[in-house]
């Protein structure tokens, strides 16, 4: 939290201080936009496959035991389809202290932060296309519109878990969804701003370890729930 909030402070920091140096070559554009596209795609991946990717990094514990008794159980109890891809949502225990962590829609049941990151995911997507590779006119000195509303975003998705304490699944899923967009706001305000290619992917950087930060709090949050729960069973750590 600590490093995540000395990054926003650097973003602040160059808005009302921006360097002189300014050294976007002609092809900076399409490198950054390739990159925060695959930090995407890479993001939407993470949402169909949870277990694997939070294992990847280091986050498989609770998710494995959940699949585990998923499997026991031989049902198809906290599985749900999303355009034909099988989902399993087993980072959150078949328990009633994380109902306002799901939602549930036509009879399955969704994780409202993974479906809101892939709702931001799938939109940012959208506009880095659009932003790096069109050649969309942005006035200069409309940065603060995108930094702003960039840093309010980030703020939110890593305060939601303890200092708000969200507890609402749409609260959940609208924070997650704009946390997204809000990388990608403060992205686009720097580039506006400083044309800056080793500016730009530092932001970039920032955005990775952002959200690396807030699926370490996530799960923090979950092994919190449980630690404190008296009933015993295989989530308890």
């Amino acid at each position: 939290m600590g490093i995540s909030f000395f990054a926003l402070s650097l973003i602040v920091l160059f808005t009302i201080f921006p360097p002189a140096i300014q050294e976007s070559p002609p092809w900076g554009k399409t490198l950054v936009g390739s990159m925060f596209a695959l930090v995407c795609i890479l993001g939407m991946t993470a949402v169909f496959f949870p277990t694997e990717c939070s294992r990847a990094i280091g986050h498989g514990r609770v998710k494995s035991a959940a699949t585990r008794i998923l499997e026991t159980k031989g049902g198809d109890i906290g599985v749900s389809y999303l355009a034909g891809v099988r989902l399993v949502h087993g980072h959150h225990p078949p328990c009633h202290l994380f109902d306002g962590h799901e939602f549930h829609l036509s009879g399955r049941t969704f994780c409202a932060g993974c479906i809101g990151l892939l709702i931001g995911a799938i939109a940012v997507l959208i506009g880095t296309v659009v932003y790096f590779f069109t050649g969309l006119p942005i006035d200069r000195s409309a940065h603060p519109l995108f930094i702003a509303p960039g840093i309010l975003g980030v703020l939110l998705a890593l305060l939601q878990f303890h200092v708000i304490n969200v507890q609402h699944a749409a609260a959940r899923l609208l924070i997650n969804a704009f946390f997204v967009v809000a990388t990608f706001l403060i992205l686009v305000g720097v580039d506006l701003l400083l044309h800056s290619l080793t500016l730009d992917l530092l932001a970039v950087s920032f955005s990775v370890f952002w959200l690396y930060t807030r699926i370490s709090l996530s799960n923090w949050d979950h092994e919190r729930i449980c630690s404190s729960c008296s009933v015993s069973c295989e989530f308890r750590p």
